[in-house]
């Protein structure tokens, strides 16, 4: 029999998910000082993080390629959303009651009173008023890393379905986070 040992260092838990809704605690403390302008545009809000786990007590939250340090306060952990930030997704028609398109998704928020995740999405960088549920949305592959890309994208675009979408939607590796108020 052979045995096997993996270092446990190398072992991470699963990402958690959840969010901010209101701003944890008095102060300042229980966030990194190299990280506190990060949190502050970023919460509290509707915004769901992932928690990647913790080290020296600080636990790592992530939201896109924004991240910062902070200690266990008042997190709301929820399911994992459906889709994460820089994936890119078709909007069901619904019999009609969408416009079919191909959209980034932008943003992923909490909905307190639905209890479920909304996602807003973006063409060419220009956002969508709309918030979609996850049930109205399907995973498309990634732009830029799937291996046969650009002959889909040429696909989709001799489709009518990415005529909106910027022409070096190729180059695109993920969302830019603009620090603004979130949507209502």
């Amino acid at each position: 029999m052979m045995d096997i040992r993996i270092p446990v260092s190398t072992l991470r838990p699963p990402p958690r998910f959840g969010c901010f809704l209101w701003w944890p605690v008095p102060g300042q403390s229980w966030i990194h000082e190299d990280d506190l302008f990060v949190a502050e545009h970023l919460i509290p809000g509707k915004r769901i993080f992932s928690c990647a786990g913790d080290a020296d007590g600080w636990n790592l939250y992530q939201y896109g390629r924004l991240s910062f340090r902070a200690r266990p306060s008042m997190w709301t952990e929820l399911d994992e959303p459906a889709f994460s930030l820089g994936e890119f997704v078709e909007v069901q028609s619904r019999m009609g009651k969408n416009r079919p398109l191909i959209a980034m998704v932008r943003e992923v928020f909490w909905d307190r009173s639905r209890r479920r995740a909304q996602f807003q999405l973006s063409i060419a960088g220009r956002r969508l008023v709309r918030l979609y549920s996850a049930d109205e949305l399907i995973l498309t592959s990634r732009i830029g890393t799937h291996p046969d890309h650009a002959r889909r994208l040429g696909e989709l675009r001799a489709g009518g379905y990415l005529a909106e979408l910027s022409p070096d939607a190729e180059n695109l590796v993920g969302p830019e986070l603009v620090l603004a108020p979130e949507a209502s």
